[in-house]
């Protein structure tokens, strides 16, 4: 009898601490995002429900030997938050591959895939699966990739890299030329970056406010999408100044977005201090790895061209060094950090090739 009433409590007393347990539900375990584009983001949603007794403390949390609870590319609102019984809270999950993710997804050195451990405090943890498929886009590539893939962006695959991380010296993307076209000649500058300043150069040398007037979303969307699948560039004549402006947003987005600037960090310092003269200036561009050479040659012969059309489109060398300054001499993270902008002699480093 003793033994009995001695179960008995023990029972209860085991129903009750499960009772106060927090318990909760997933509407789903797995978020699969499809196609996932630069700089586009996509959404998905999952529901959490308590069906406990008790008051749910959510939160994420890493997985064991890492510190960081979600991947760059993943947005997670709310990441935390209490929950009273019988209610429910929308989670809303959200990838956006930007310049600073989009290399190492182009390269396959990174992937949409992902585990996310969902934590009740003093309760189970829930393992949520997330995957998607990432579209290779031109955006937040390098140039030396670039030049080594005449065909489009879209029909490269792309390969499964397991070799270590290589020094900074050494070309990141090595890997990747290897597996897709490192024994085909290198084109003297990207063929998208060809493919847009020809538009601009066809539809937009008398265009005002070029390189200043904001493009349409969804043009751009189009334009990009058509640049790395290697489609016609869309054109409608009679939207003129929307989609040349655009297709000038896209030009100054794909130069933002390059893996490394058209000046290169590690020469960053230099060129600031060749913008003293015209001459010390022209003499720094031997500096210059040959790619990075030809796309500074070749965008500031353009602008040259763009400034011959001034009575037209209204422009100035010194608005036009302003705007490509920003995204040609890409102030270095370091640099950055320490508020050490030089916004002036960027640009008139730039002015010196525009005059």
């Amino acid at each position: 009898k003793r033994n009995r009433v001695y179960h008995d409590i023990v029972k209860q007393i085991d129903r009750m601490e499960n009772e106060c347990m927090p318990d909760a539900v997933t509407s789903t375990n797995t978020l699969d995002f499809g196609s996932v584009r630069f700089n586009t983001p996509v959404k998905r949603t999952l529901t959490l429900s308590n069906v406990g007794s008790v008051i749910a403390k959510f939160r994420f949390i890493p997985k064991l030997d890492e510190d960081a609870v979600f991947k760059p590319w993943m947005r997670v609102s709310p990441s935390e938050g209490l929950l009273v019984p019988s209610k429910s809270v929308d989670i809303t999950f959200i990838i956006l591959v930007d310049a600073a993710v989009a290399f190492a997804l182009n390269t396959g050195r990174e992937k949409i895939e992902d585990i996310l451990i969902l934590h009740l405090e003093a309760g189970k943890d829930h393992f949520l699966s997330i995957s998607g498929s990432y579209m290779p886009s031109c955006f937040g590539h390098s140039l030396e990739c670039l030049t080594r893939m005449p065909a489009p962006l879209s029909s490269v695959s792309q390969p499964a890299i397991s070799a270590p991380a290589r020094p900074a010296s050494e070309p990141a993307a090595l890997d990747f030329l290897q597996a897709s076209a490192v024994n085909t000649p290198p084109l003297p500058i990207p063929k998208e970056l060809w493919r847009i300043v020809d538009y601009l150069f066809q539809h937009g040398l008398d265009q005002e406010n070029l390189f200043h007037q904001s493009g349409v979303q969804s043009v751009m969307d189009a334009m990009v999408a058509a640049l790395d699948t290697g489609k016609e560039l869309p054109w409608v004549p009679e939207e003129a100044t929307d989609y040349v402006c655009s297709m000038g947003e896209v030009l100054i987005r794909f130069l933002d977005s390059l893996h490394e600037s058209v000046i290169p960090a590690s020469l960053h310092r230099l060129a600031l201090d060749a913008s003293q003269s015209g001459s010390a200036a022209r003499n720094f561009l031997a500096y210059l790895p040959t790619v990075h050479f030809n796309v500074f040659t070749y965008l500031t012969a353009f602008l040259r061209e763009v400034l011959a059309h001034a009575a037209t489109n209204h422009l100035t060398s010194s608005a036009l060094a302003a705007v490509f300054a920003v995204v040609l001499l890409r102030v270095p993270p370091v640099m950055k950090a320490k508020g050490d902008i030089n916004t002036k002699k960027r640009v008139e480093f730039m002015q010196h090739f525009l005059l």
